[in-house]
């Protein structure tokens, strides 16, 4: 029997906007809030509490500094679809925002072995060659 949870992939595969990406995969990032820069080089200056919060300019031990935000890997799907899922159902716990980001599997034999089987397991099943 043809698992299908494994023919939706490679549906989706084959269906999905790849985004001008060869061998796509779609990665969830977060995004990162790296503190400490000089506020006089920087264009974020904010204020920081000892506890490493931003606050108010007049709480007490509050620091002047600098911030520069980058993205972060979380995770990678095949699909757009199951990133979309995985930040509708996580976004509560990244509170600086999570999207998606579509990078290429180019130089990743192996996994662009297992998404070019994942392709070729939906046609054959669709044209009833797979061996299951």
């Amino acid at each position: 029997m043809l698992d299908p949870t494994l023919l939706k992939i490679s549906e989706l595969l084959h269906t999905q906007d790849n985004r001008c990406t060869g061998h796509p995969i779609f990665c969830v990032e977060q995004k990162i809030r790296d503190y400490g820069y000089g506020p006089r080089w920087e264009d974020n200056p904010v204020w920081v509490s000892p506890d490493g919060d931003e606050c108010d300019e007049g709480e007490p031990e509050a620091v002047e500094t600098a911030y520069r935000d980058r993205w972060e890997t979380v995770t990678m799907m095949f699909t757009q679809e199951s990133a979309d899922a995985f930040i509708q159902q996580n976004e509560h716990r990244y509170h600086r925002g999570l999207r998606v980001y579509v990078d290429s599997l180019y130089r990743n034999p192996e996994m662009i072995y297992i998404r070019n089987w994942l392709l070729k397991y939906g046609e054959e099943a669709e044209h009833g060659s797979t061996d299951d």
